[in-house]
């Protein structure tokens, strides 16, 4: 459970948040932390707004929301980097398909299964194409989408293969429906997570203390450094 880092008292806490993220995102991190987080601060109104990728960061920046929860964020002056995480890309496969067995991937290993992409409008697309190009490869999606959840359910189908990070597929790698094989190009950047407020509007004790929970999640705290012997 999530433990809050401010002093206020949580008994007292009132008031509301309003955070922006993705559909992917409200889906899978949001159940959990929503219900830990009510456990705790139950005269809190949390509303979780689903909105484009490319909306978040504007809303945040004007103050329509408090917060901002997305992958590739800008880092720009109008806002303020609370957390982040980077998350690296990989191939994603049924358990039974033959990637599943491989330690890694590259780019290469993919070609010759039909492709399941990430719509235009994702941040994810632009990363997978730049990868491509630095590969020499050129591609034809055979699915675009901008839904994680349909890319998923056709990976699992045994459709063709997709491109998510780890935290994308967490329930159904644990089910053993999907394989999530991480790819070692070079020139594929990693996915960073960000959580973001306005750098001109101060946060209210409501909503600086669900940032606070939310910065205390795994998935925005760098794993830590194994110790060498």
């Amino acid at each position: 459970m999530p433990t809050p880092a401010s002093p206020i008292d949580s008994t007292a806490l009132q008031g509301e948040v309003t955070i922006a993220t993705t559909t992917g995102l409200a889906g899978s991190l949001f159940p959990v932390l929503l219900r830990d987080y009510r456990k705790l601060h139950r005269n809190v109104v949390v509303r979780v707004l689903d909105l484009p990728f490319a909306e978040i960061s504007r809303a945040v920046a004007a103050g329509d929301v408090d917060l901002g929860l997305a992958y590739g964020l800008p880092d720009t002056p109008e806002l303020r980097t609370l957390a982040a995480r980077e998350w690296q890309v990989g191939v994603v496969v049924p358990g039974h398909h033959p990637l599943a067995e491989k330690q890694n991937a590259s780019l290469h290993d993919c070609i010759g299964n039909p492709l399941i992409l990430p719509a235009p409008s994702m941040s994810l697309r632009a990363v997978l194409e730049a990868a491509f190009t630095a590969a020499g490869l050129s591609i034809t999606p055979a699915f675009e989408t901008s839904s994680t959840t349909l890319m998923r359910r056709l990976a699992a189908l045994g459709v063709g293969v997709t491109f998510l990070n780890p935290l994308d597929v967490i329930e159904e790698s644990q089910r053993g429906e999907l394989a999530f094989v991480p790819l070692t190009d070079a020139g594929l950047k990693p996915q960073t997570l960000r959580l973001i407020s306005g750098q001109q509007h101060s946060l209210s004790p409501a909503a600086q203390v669900f940032a606070d929970a939310l910065s205390e999640q795994s998935v925005l705290r760098a794993p830590a450094a194994r110790n060498k012997r």
